[in-house]
């Protein structure tokens, strides 16, 4: 654009009756360079916002798998059936609800951003407030497994205690000694 201008200084120096014509001619380009200006900005904020609605949506396909992964492992355990397993693998569930309480902050995170995403009047307002409930809905769900495991892992620890009390118990009453 400034060699066209410094073009044009030099026309209006060789021909003095061309300067009218030139300077409408001057400020049509300066006007269609804002144009183009303008018609980038606003491509470049749609890529950015596309950018970022696709690492949006990459981070709650990771979240979700993680919740996957999660429930299969929560839910694919075996019962323990002795005392000794019962304790241990109370530690390992327990362990599982740290795990869980670790991905609560990206979660928050996540959700947080999602809101801020739809305030600013995103393309895919839609779009995302469906991805934050669905992500916050998943962990409810895991918390809810994780608490219903929890109480059934205490109710078989609760039958292997009895059924260790009865066996010594029994082994008492078979050998003749006291119950302790």
């Amino acid at each position: 654009m400034g060699e066209l201008c410094r073009e044009a200084d030099k026309i209006i120096q060789l021909f003095p009756r061309t300067e009218d014509h030139l300077e409408v001619r001057r400020s049509e380009l300066v006007e269609q360079l804002k144009d183009v200006q303008d018609g980038a900005r606003k491509f470049s904020l749609r890529l950015a916002q596309a950018q970022a609605n696709q690492a949006y949506f990459q981070d709650h396909r990771d979240l979700m798998t993680w919740v996957k992964h999660m429930q299969t492992v929560i839910t694919g355990e075996i019962l323990p059936r002795t005392l000794a397993a019962c304790n241990a693998f109370q530690s390992r569930h327990n362990e599982y609800r740290a795990e869980i309480q670790s991905r609560e902050q990206q979660k928050q995170a996540f959700t947080e951003r999602g809101r801020m995403m739809i305030q600013q009047g995103n393309v895919l307002s839609n779009e995302i407030a469906v991805k934050v409930e669905d992500l916050e809905f998943a962990f409810r769900q895991l918390y809810d497994l994780w608490h219903r495991r929890q109480r059934v892992y205490e109710e078989n620890a609760d039958v292997q205690q009895w059924l260790h009390q009865a066996v010594c118990f029994g082994e008492g009453i078979r050998f003749g000694k006291p119950h302790q």
